[in-house]
C-alpha cells in the first residue's frame, strides 16, 4: 500500500496564502507529475507548463479529497491558483479497506484538446489503506501539525 503525507508550502500565486504539498511514499506528487508530463510538453516546446501545480489550501483540499468522485481536484494553476487554469484532475474511488488514486489528467491536454494529447495511462495509480488514509486526512485538518 502506499503511503499519503501532507505538507504546507508558502506560496505568492493565487487565492491562498498556503497551499498543501501531497506526498506520496515520500515523493513530492507535484515532482512525479512534473517528470511523467515533461516529454509531453517538451513536444510542444513548453517545457515550463509540465508540472507547473500550485496546491490548495488545506480545508479546500480536504473538501476534495475526502469524498469519492470522478473529478477531484488536487492541484491548481501553479501561476495563478485557479482551479480552472491549469488543473490536476484525479479519480478518487472507496474500494471498501482501502482508497484509490487513478486516472489522472491535466483537462487542458486531454482527447479532445486543441493541443496535444497528454496521456496518463501509465502514470501509477496509488493504493492507500483506509485507516491509513483517514488518519492523513485527520493531520489535514489540523494545519497546525503538519
Amino acid at each position: 500500500m502506499d503511503k499519503l503525507d501532507f505538507k504546507i508550502e508558502s506560496k505568492a500565486a493565487g487565492p491562498y496564502e498556503n497551499g498543501v504539498n501531497i506526498f506520496i511514499n515520500g515523493k513530492n506528487l507535484i515532482d512525479l507529475l512534473k517528470e511523467y508530463e515533461l516529454p509531453f510538453a517538451q513536444k510542444e516546446s513548453h517545457e515550463n507548463i509540465a508540472g507547473a501545480y500550485s496546491g490548495v489550501g488545506s480545508h479546500d483540499l480536504l473538501d476534495r479529497i475526502c469524498k469519492p468522485g470522478e473529478h477531484v481536484t488536487i492541484f491548481t494553476c501553479g501561476s495563478c491558483g485557479e482551479d480552472g487554469c491549469w488543473p490536476m484532475v484525479i479519480a478518487i474511488i472507496d474500494e471498501g479497506n482501502s482508497i484509490r488514486w487513478k486516472n489522472f489528467r491535466q483537462p487542458h491536454r486531454g482527447k479532445n484538446s486543441k493541443a496535444s494529447f497528454w496521456d496518463y495511462s501509465k502514470f501509477p495509480e496509488f493504493v492507500f489503506e483506509k485507516n491509513d488514509y483517514n488518519n492523513a486526512l485527520k493531520k489535514l485538518a489540523d494545519p497546525a501539525s503538519l
